[in-house]
């Protein structure tokens, strides 16, 4: 695995006593870039080849989406330099030698809110480091799970904070049920069992070369939207991946247009990212999950595609299945992040 640039030094001053007896209380809130896992060991452990397989294991690549994205960055900091003013961090990965017989051949601890609130620490305690590839799968796989559920609970616990009331207003009357978008989301289409929401525009200022050695810039636009429909729920053989994606095309063709005529979204199908599902209990309802990308058909110089993932339930006050849909596109973006907010978005249903 590539390895990434080493964690940026950051001066941090408390601004009072007051400040670091809050931190050291466990009263604050964990800080960090989505994603991030900032790893505290030795700079001669971290620029060895022995962690490699490790940090596979435990970040792999988000099946089917394509371009490959792994689950989080690692980002190193020394051991002599992890002092209070990293102990924020949100997820935390600290790999230490230990001569004590309790850490033969490895110990995996998962601590949560160790410092601050809403914080994910890992301890890895090893006697000779290349026993860490003796891990057991439960143990890394742990891990990975530690680290992505507290990176979903963050976003439920921001939409929770900032819902728009208005929106669920319209959710409850046209579907019987809510979830928390964000103040700020644009409804864009409202027709039928229908509805688009297009979460507010990211954009970021990307170098360019101009030539002759002039440099300019562009925005680079993110478009994250979530498209929710239902249908009627007559058998269980509805709720089959198959018959999920055929009633999503159905849709997706007569709602989502492209804005070039004759152009239209639609699944892909291709072998390198063909969907896959399964079934969750989210929120006490069981749902269908699938993962995937969506491309535009229709016309042939028309080019957009990007990942999606759709949840599907029977809602027991309507007896009608309801689907929601979230897609992402931006080319050569990192996209993951997105679709963890749209898992999040699901996590916050009320019925």
């Amino acid at each position: 695995m590539i390895k990434f640039l080493p964690f940026a030094v950051v001066v941090l001053t408390l601004a009072s006593c007051s400040e670091f007896n809050k931190r050291r209380n466990n009263e604050t809130w964990a800080t960090g870039k989505p994603g991030q896992v900032l790893v505290v060991c030795t700079d001669e452990l971290w620029q060895s080849s022995e962690l490699d397989s490790f940090f596979f294991e435990i970040s792999p690549a988000e099946a089917p989406y394509y371009p490959f994205e792994y689950a989080f960055k690692f980002n190193q900091k020394n051991v002599a330099g992890f002092n209070s003013n990293y102990k924020s961090t949100r997820n935390i990965l600290i790999i230490e030698k230990h001569d004590e017989a309790e850490y033969t051949p490895v110990k995996v601890n998962i601590l949560r809110n160790k410092w601050v609130k809403g914080q994910v620490v890992v301890e890895v305690f090893f006697n000779n480091v290349k026993d860490i590839n003796k891990i057991s799968k439960a143990d890394l796989n742990a891990i990975t799970q530690a680290f992505e559920e507290a990176e979903i609970d963050r976003y439920v616990k921001h939409f929770n904070s900032k819902s728009n009331a208005s929106v669920k207003s319209i959710l409850q009357a046209k579907y019987g049920l809510t979830f928390d978008f964000p103040v700020g989301v644009d409804v864009l289409n409202d027709v039928d069992d229908f509805m688009r929401f297009d979460i507010p525009d990211r954009s970021r200022e990307m170098p360019l070369d101009g030539g002759a050695d002039v440099q300019t810039s562009k925005a680079n636009f993110i478009l994250s939207s979530v498209l929710i429909w239902q249908q009627d729920y007559t058998m269980p053989e509805q709720l089959t991946m198959m018959n999920l994606l055929d009633f999503q095309d159905t849709i997706l063709k007569k709602y989502a247009p492209h804005e070039k005529k004759g152009a239209y979204l639609a699944t892909e199908y291709d072998t390198l990212v063909y969907p896959i599902s399964q079934t969750l209990p989210i929120n006490g309802v069981d749902m269908v999950e699938i993962k995937g990308q969506y491309r535009i058909r229709g016309r042939s110089d028309v080019f957009m595609g990007g990942p999606f993932v759709s949840y599907s339930f029977v809602n027991p006050k309507t007896n009608k299945i309801v689907t929601v849909f979230g897609m992402v596109h931006g080319p050569s973006e990192p996209l993951l992040t997105y679709i963890r907010e749209h898992k999040a978005l699901v996590r916050t249903l009320k019925i």
